[in-house]
Order: structure tokens, then sequence, then C-alpha cells
């Protein structure tokens, strides 16, 4: 019996071991990444200095041309969007770069599906995990599933759906980006069907969501952060009802929101989009140039009293 228990004991203390040190591999692997997703990731949550921030899904990552804005409001700026996610990540990078700095400001790219509406936000953890220990992201974990605080406890844990990227981004990266703006080349050559985002009414407001986007409001408010909403134009939609529960949000805290989803200059003009849901470098280069009159007037309006206006 003693025996059984010994090797038991030592089966036990080999596999910790085994654990911390591939916990400890890959994290040397995440902040030694070349490049690609991996190298940016890391940037924008532990090395951001910029003035202007840009948060949200694919559509902020495709949108927003960093350069341009640059240029135009002498203010230098980063794009931190991230492929299909929204503010249960965002919320978790945005505590990070706060407890670095305060940005003057912050642009979020607001789409339903990732920042409004009811779904698996077990799926937008992956990008929080290599920084659970990082004090305020532990929380958004147990927010979303209590058994995370036990299965974060296993270091490979951490990385295990990541493996690849990270290996490709210290040998290879890939995916390259300007100031973390990845512009998407070509023009759609189809017509998509007509699918009212805004009146879908099996759309359910997920609680958790807005308690992280009223957080974010909060949080930038008592930083002196100035943030604005924005909604970046759809090809089809000419409905915007669907980001009502934030319009409320706005008015609440006095926060701008400013709607290009059914902007007519946009809407349904292929030249401008490489499918339904994103523009391409021309539309992103004409839509920021929209932007940059929006922030101009927006920011003067904002001076020095954070998210109010």
């Amino acid at each position: 019996m003693r025996q059984l228990v010994a090797k038991i004991t030592l089966f036990l203390v080999i596999l910790f071991l085994v654990d911390t040190a591939l916990g400890i591999c890959f994290q040397t692997l995440v902040d030694s990444a070349k490049g690609g997703e991996t190298r940016r990731v890391n940037y924008i949550c532990k090395q951001t200095s910029e003035d202007l921030l840009i948060f949200g899904s694919s559509r902020a990552l495709h949108h927003y041309d960093p350069l341009l804005l640059e240029d135009s409001l002498q203010m230098s700026c980063y794009n931190c969007g991230k492929d299909g996610n929204g503010i249960i990540l965002l919320y978790g990078w945005f505590k990070m770069i706060q407890q670095r700095y305060h940005p003057q400001m912050i642009v979020y790219d607001v789409m339903p599906n990732f920042d409004l509406w009811k779904g698996d936000n077990m799926a937008y953890l992956p990008g929080l995990r290599y920084y659970y220990g990082e004090s305020a992201v532990d929380s958004i974990f147990w927010s979303v599933d209590k058994n995370e605080r036990f299965k974060m406890m296993v270091q490979s844990y951490r990385f295990n759906s990541q493996f690849l990227q990270i290996m490709m981004d210290n040998i290879k990266p890939l995916r390259k980006n300007i100031n973390g703006y990845v512009p998407l080349e070509g023009q759609m050559t189809y017509e998509p069907v007509l699918q009212e985002t805004g009146t879908t009414s099996a759309c359910e407001i997920d609680p958790l969501k807005l308690y992280y986007l009223e957080r974010l409001i909060k949080d930038c408010r008592d930083s002196r952060i100035s943030l604005v909403f924005m909604a970046s134009p759809q090809y089809k939609n000419t409905d915007a009802s669907a980001f009502k529960p934030l319009m409320e949000l706005c008015q609440r805290y006095h926060v701008p929101f400013i709607n290009h989803y059914t902007d007519t200059t946009f809407n349904n003009k292929r030249e401008y989009f490489i499918d339904s849901a994103h523009l391409n470098s021309e539309g992103a280069a004409k839509y920021t140039l929209a932007v940059i009159k929006d922030l101009k007037r927006t920011y003067f309006c904002v001076g020095t009293e954070g998210s109010s206006i």
C-alpha cells in the first residue's frame, strides 16, 4: 500500500513539474515571438504607449488605418482589434493597459454579435489565458465560468489552444500588420442576401457583456480617458436598432456613439467591401477619413472631461 501511495505521489510530482516547465516554456515563446498575432497581442497587453487605441472585433482590425489617424490627429495610434472577439476579451486587455498608462482616447467599434448578444462567452477567453495572473483578468474568467479557476491551475491549459500559432510566430510569422491594422485587399464579387441584424428578434441581450461595457465606460471616465463608441459600415444593413442597449448606456453616461453602420456613403457599394461585413483597404481608407472628421469634432467637444460631452 505504501509503495502504491509513493508511486502515485511521484507521478503527481512529475506531472506538476512537467506542467510547470511547459508553462514556463510557452510563456517564454509568447514573450519572444518574432511577429504575427502572438507578438501583436503581447505588444497590446504589455507595451502599448500610443495616445489613441482602436478596440473592437475584426471590423475594428480591418476598418481603422492608424497611419491616417496619426497624420491627421497628430496623435500616435495603435489598432487593438481582434478577430471574432468583443468586450469580454477587450475589457481584460484594457485593464492591463490601464495599469501601465492612460491613453488619451479609445475608439471602440461595436459589433452586436460580440459586444451585446448572448453567445458562447468561453470563445473569448483564449486571448486572455496567457495573462491570467494579471490583476483584474482572473475575475473575468470566473464571471464566464466558475470552473475556469480550477482549469487555470494547469499551466499548459493556458496555452494549448494557441500552440501552433505560438510556434509559427516564433519560426515564421505569416500575418503582418501596420500599427496593429490589417488591411484587406480585393473586392466583393457577389451580392449578399439581406439579413437585418437590428431586427433579429431571436438575439438576446447578454447582461454580462453589458456589465463589462458599463465597466469600461466607468473606468475610462475615472481615468480621464476619452471614450468614443462607433459602428462601422455594413454592406446591406439599413436598421441599426441592434445597438439600442449600447445607445441607452451612452446616453446615461454621456458617452459619444457615432453610427456609420447604415451610412449610405458605403452601403450597397461593392467597391468598398471585401465581404458583407468588412471593408476592403480602399473602403477602410475612406471610412477612416470620415472617422477623423468625427473624432476632431468629438474630441474638442470632450476636451478635458474624459468621456463626457
